[in-house]
């Protein structure tokens, strides 16, 4: 399924189609503590590709660099690391699974976090995967580039046995970076693309219910979806944080206390702090975010 260009310029045009429920109140992101992730031994400047905040409080991050993912406490003390070639994104399954996107081997590694990371399985994917997110226990969703075929975006649903249950291609070039999120509720999938400084909101069908795009949002990298269904994405380039009504409409742009080139950005369980890493810090510090 691919939606073609003209296509997406005459939604870009129209009212929002999403009918997600809001209360009309927003939420201000408030930078709540800056932390310095330590014990984590490197060669390297640590470069955190990925990050989920598990249901325990730990948080696992995927250093591309240095070909690691890290795991840390709910104190963020270093428990952790486990090597993997090119780890990107990460997503929280069930249980005390998360799933590992391995972007240039095309692969996803599922890990179990507990005190320590051990590797359960792994599975191939026919393209270049970035982002990953999970729908449910047995369901991800992973986004990406055709790199074989045409080059476009796409997006695809497969269980975590592998078989894919759904592709959409967006007739959009791709080779750059994307990120994915899905709200609470399941039935609303979140994109960025890098390249095309551009979001996208599609439902599970691939209906697309809103494209977001905005000249003061550069280099669209994490993204994430709170409790109430508002979408925030980290502008790398921009230096700033977009809020988003769950129509897609801007509620603001967040540029206070927000770190140099932010760069993944993952909600707590609870969908009321995020946790945000960057590219600008060679202190591995990262900036946690209450919602008020």
């Amino acid at each position: 399924m691919s939606l073609a260009a003209d296509q997406l310029a005459t939604v870009q045009t129209k009212i929002k189609v999403d009918t997600l429920s809001w209360d009309g109140i927003f939420r201000t992101p408030t930078l709540d503590s800056v932390v310095a992730l330590k014990g984590h031994s490197t060669g390297f400047t640590p470069s955190y590709r990925g990050s989920v905040w598990l249901p325990n409080g730990s948080i696992l991050l995927s250093d591309y660099v240095n070909d690691k993912c890290c795991l840390y406490s709910p104190e963020y003390t270093h428990l952790a690391d486990y090597t993997l070639k090119d780890p990107w994104d990460v997503c929280f399954v069930g249980g005390d699974e998360v799933a590992v996107t391995l972007r240039s081997e095309k692969k996803i590694q599922f890990l179990t976090c507990t005190a320590t990371i051990t590797p359960t399985r792994s599975l191939t994917t026919q393209y270049y995967c970035d982002g990953i997110a999970a729908v449910s226990e047995n369901r991800l969703v992973i986004s990406g580039y055709n790199d074989s075929g045409n080059k476009n975006y796409y997006w695809s649903i497969l269980t975590t046995q592998g078989k894919e249950e759904f592709y959409h291609e967006i007739d959009q070039k791709g080779g750059s970076y994307t990120y994915l999120a899905v709200n609470e509720s399941k039935t609303r999938l979140y994109m960025s693309c890098y390249d095309t400084n551009t979001v996208y909101c599609f439902g599970l069908d691939g209906q697309l219910h809103f494209v977001y795009k905005s000249e003061k949002l550069i280099g669209p990298m994490g993204i994430g979806v709170d409790r109430d269904n508002y979408v925030y994405v980290a502008g790398f380039a921009s230096n700033n944080i977009h809020q988003l009504l769950p129509d897609g409409n801007l509620i603001q742009i967040i540029t206070t206390g927000i770190p140099d080139k932010p760069w993944t950005l993952t909600f707590n369980t609870s969908g009321n702090r995020f946790f945000l890493t960057n590219r600008g810090d060679t202190s591995h510090r990262c900036h946690i975010y209450v919602l008020k």
